[in-house]
């Protein structure tokens, strides 16, 4: 079976920014650390740019990077656990 794996990065980076998006619905300290974001992939590294270092250190704060990272873990297992050939 063939992979493509630039669909797959794509792929990846919407689910980024669906997170991001659901996020905001659950704070209003979501809503402003992601009121203007742009998600990237660069060189196989996913970048969430802000437009401020403040807004970087308040997303820090609030280690979104990890909260993103166990999400798509958790998808991820959960969809390989159910994978059936």
């Amino acid at each position: 079976m063939d992979i493509n794996s630039e669909l797959i990065k794509r792929m990846l980076l919407a689910f980024i920014k669906f997170a991001i998006e659901s996020y905001k619905c659950e704070s209003q300290r979501y809503q402003y650390i992601f009121a203007s974001y742009e998600v990237e992939n660069l060189e196989d590294t996913i970048f969430i740019k802000l437009p401020s270092h403040h807004l970087i250190e308040e997303a820090k704060r609030v280690e979104i990077k990890d909260r993103l990272t166990q999400r798509i873990h958790d998808c991820v297992d959960n969809l390989i656990k159910k994978l059936s050939l």
